[in-house]
């Protein structure tokens, strides 16, 4: 981090695809964005870091750094614990989704789902949680 100008080194700020570079532009996000007014801004303000250290499907590392971990993002997430909303942002969509336990029965041991792969789930999706049961395989018998 020291090496970067926003840490007191020499550098500008990478745009690569490491995850080194990744995480330094996260860091200087996170250090000179404005104290957010309101949740609203301060989930919008995490959502756009998010994006902007996402890797996309097909992209190349051409950092020459060798690494070996450039996986594709396959959505990123947001919480704000102080309103019980899990914000969701898929890849494969152009919209965001979410999940606002404020309005789930919170003394339920029901286990709830949906499809994130669903192109269509946009904006508050709470009420098109489905009941899921876990696929249970029998264990092999004992010998």
């Amino acid at each position: 981090m020291k090496r970067y100008k926003l840490f007191g080194g020499d550098l500008s700020m990478p745009g690569d695809v490491d995850p080194a570079s990744r995480f330094v532009r996260a860091a200087s996000y996170l250090k000179t964005l404005p104290k957010p007014a309101d949740a609203y801004q301060a989930v919008s303000h995490l959502a756009a870091i998010a994006r902007n250290v996402a890797v996309p499907f097909g992209a190349v590392d051409t950092s020459g750094s060798g690494s070996t971990d450039v996986w594709p993002t396959r959505w990123g997430t947001v919480v704000d614990l102080t309103h019980k909303i899990y914000y969701v942002m898929p890849v494969n969509s152009p919209a965001v989704f979410w999940v606002d336990f404020g309005k789930l029965d919170a003394n339920s041991s029901e286990i709830l789902a949906l499809d994130p792969y669903d192109i269509k789930l946009s904006g508050d999706v709470s009420t098109q949680l489905k009941s899921f049961a876990p696929v249970q395989k029998p264990f092999p018998p004992t010998p």
